[in-house]
């Protein structure tokens, strides 16, 4: 208990609550000399609470305005004017009678004070909204009268003006054009001075005829019509939220008092948003929250237990995987689990931000701060909440869309749905997937991991550093002065990319294969290609530089046309050769705008499905080495499909998955973190 109140700012009020300065003055004087005797005295304060001379006062403040409050009960239709003028001139008088009214108790209590001074606002404020308000509806009262009058006859005349004044205007319009194009026919002007003519007799055309349709009186009264009612529905939105705002202003600075000394409201209600609210006189934030509170429990909680569900058990259902239904799949029950651990989730979130709102106000409140407003809320909400207002659409997408997959694929793993192409049951096994996997056992679907593994970490090395150094090597070749037709050469250099992908691997598939067709196989002097697994490997990482070459070629190129020549000039006047300024200048600047992007590349290439699967579908098989699960050339990500694809083995598959997305994020998160644009911030 303290002697004094704060608001928002720090600024320190006495309190006016007598029998609570009496009470902290006690709590101020408590030691431990004296502490059991100030301890009888503060519980002789509180028993005669009920008789104290200030609560019975302030008991009196309240009856007297619950009786005041009942007799007001003029509503807006006994005031003329529009609705809203109505309603202002109801919140008028009232303001003029609370004025009265709390002037008699502001030494009384903080809350007669706030009231007082809301008063005055209200009277300061509303008569200038008024009389702007009425300003304008009879601005615009009258202009619909004069509309009125008008008679048809009068209406359809000055249409018929207007269409001939266009159509002269059109006339004179096309003959001054004949007259420009006759001039540089005779070569009198340029065909540019032709062009910006023509402009020029076209906009002046527009124009006269926009200031003609403005001399009509009937656009003449549209015109003002839109910008009357622009203006008034603008005045009533600024004006109000400016009384808001001075009213919020005034309640910043008015403290608040409480009797009670307890933080029971955020404990007993946080399970139900919008009851606290409702306590504290957040009425429409109560509402607001009020939908929190029938998610939580019309929808979370529900669909947890198993209601609602599609043919699941919620959380049951993802613990036991099966239900009494023998022919409902698992993997149902898994989805369906899922959801539901998620949309608790959801629901315990939003009971603890509901709870640490009420506990602010609550710790705000014993300070002296008062609760916002409706006004003062909604203006923080889309001025500090707006990113979260924004962004939240997003994220509740991102939970079904992304999470959900990534939290099936994991828990999948973990289960023993392998080899069922029929069955719909299967059961948890936890780690054994990963046990075979690692273990990489000859003859099973786990055998070919390891080898498979090798050659993914060789082919994303080998063939995307080849493409980054064909790529800067063009780039750097077409930077120099010397080489002429360049748009040429830049046009050739970006074929790889500009042609769809998987039509340059088909083409060099048949170059490679087998027959008349295989050209290139038979110009290298081999008898086959796609049945030998070292050749097959060599074109792919070959192929892969020529086709990843183009882009990187695109980026080097815009870095190197930005660095400045003031840089080779001055290590040229020190004396560096060729390969000093390629070290120290280019390659430097060069990779470090683009550094980030050929991580990319990396992490691209290590799940570059298309290519090995195009050109040999992985192959070839090599029984011996690989079983029948995969292929000398395949990489993880293929390896992934003809797993679950071919050999129904879902479960190993989402192992696999799951130890790639690691590999990739840590090879990913090492690669940018040790870049200097990382460092520095500038990705």
């Amino acid at each position: 208990m303290n002697k004094h109140l704060y608001d928002h700012l720090g600024n320190r009020y006495k309190r006016k609550n007598v029998y609570l300065l009496e009470l902290a003055t006690l709590y101020e004087q408590k030691t431990e000399g004296n502490a059991r005797e100030i301890q009888n005295q503060i519980k002789a304060l509180k028993r005669q609470k009920n008789t104290h001379h200030y609560v019975l006062a302030l008991r009196q403040f309240k009856s007297e305005e619950r009786t005041y409050r009942k007799s007001f009960s003029k509503s807006a239709k006994n005031f003329k004017g529009s609705k809203f003028i109505g309603k202002l001139k109801l919140q008028l008088e009232q303001a003029k009678l609370d004025l009265e009214f709390y002037k008699k108790y502001i030494d009384l209590s903080y809350d007669a004070q706030l009231k007082y001074e809301t008063a005055k606002v209200k009277i300061a404020e509303i008569p200038q909204i008024i009389e702007n308000t009425e300003e304008i509806e009879s601005s615009i009262e009258k202009t619909l009268k004069d509309k009125d009058t008008w008679t048809k006859d009068e209406v359809e005349k000055l249409k018929n003006e207007f269409s001939m004044y266009r159509k002269d205007l059109k006339d004179e319009k096309k003959k001054n054009i004949v007259k420009v194009t006759r001039n540089y026919k005779e070569g009198t002007i340029s065909q540019k001075a032709k062009t910006a003519a023509i402009d020029e007799l076209n906009r002046a055309f527009k124009e006269k005829l926009s200031i003609k349709k403005m001399e009509s009186p009937n656009k003449k009264s549209n015109a003002t019509l839109s910008h009357s009612r622009f203006d008034l529905k603008n005045v009533k939105k600024k004006s109000v939220n400016l009384m808001s705002d001075l009213i919020a202003d005034e309640k910043a600075k008015i403290p608040i008092e409480n009797m009670t000394n307890t933080a029971a409201v955020p404990f007993l209600t946080a399970l139900f948003p919008g009851l606290g609210q409702l306590i504290y006189g957040q009425k429409r934030k109560a509402a607001l929250m009020t939908l929190i509170s029938l998610f939580i429990y019309v929808i979370a909680v529900p669909y947890a237990l198993g209601y609602g569900n599609y043919q699941g058990n919620g959380i049951r259902g993802l613990i036991t995987l099966k239900g009494d239904l023998r022919y409902v799949s698992s993997m149902i029950f898994m989805i369906e689990g899922i959801l539901a651990i998620f949309l608790l989730v959801m629901a315990i979130f939003m009971i603890i931000v509901n709870f640490r709102n009420l506990y602010r106000i609550e710790v705000k409140k014993r300070k002296g701060i008062r609760p916002n407003n409706w006004h003062e809320t909604k203006s923080k909400l889309f001025t500090e909440g707006y990113p979260f207002v924004v962004t939240l659409p997003a994220f509740i997408i991102i939970i079904f869309v992304v999470l959900v997959p990534i939290a099936t694929t994991i828990l999948l793993s973990f289960t023993d749905r392998n080899d069922l192409p029929n069955k719909t049951r299967f059961i948890w096994n936890g780690f054994q997937n990963y046990a075979d996997l690692f273990a990489g056992k000859v003859g099973t679907a786990a055998g070919p991991f390891w080898n498979i593994f090798g050659w993914t970490i060789v082919w994303t090395l080998t063939s995307t550093t080849l493409a980054i150094l064909i790529g800067f090597a063009l780039a750097l070749l077409l930077n120099n002065n010397r080489i002429k037709a360049k748009k040429l050469f830049r046009s050739i250099y970006l074929l790889p990319w500009a042609v769809p992908a998987f039509v340059s691997i088909l083409f060099f598939r048949i170059m490679f294969g087998q027959g008349d067709a295989g050209v290139l196989r038979a110009f290298l002097g081999v008898d086959t290609i796609i049945h030998n697994a070292n050749l097959t490997r060599i074109v792919l990482i070959l192929l892969q530089g020529w086709l990843g070459s183009a882009y990187v070629f695109i980026l080097s190129t815009g870095v190197l046309q930005a660095v400045p020549e003031d840089l080779y000039e001055a290590a040229y006047m020190d004396g560096a050769n060729s390969w000093k300024k390629l070290s120290r200048i280019t390659l430097p600047i060069v990779l470090f705008q683009t550094m980030p992007l050929l991580i990319g590349q990396y992490t691209f290439n290590f799940n570059n499905f298309s290519i090995i699967y195009l050109f040999n579908g992985g192959g070839p098989n090599l029984i011996e080495k690989y079983g029948i699960f995969a292929g000398s050339s395949d990489i993880l990500l293929s390896y992934i499909y003809k797993l679950t694809m071919d050999r129904y083995y879902f479960a190993m598959g989402a192992a696999v998955t799951l130890v790639i997305s690691m590999i990739v994020i840590f090879i990913t998160f090492i690669g940018f973190r040790n870049t200097k644009a990382f460092k520095e911030e500038r990705l």
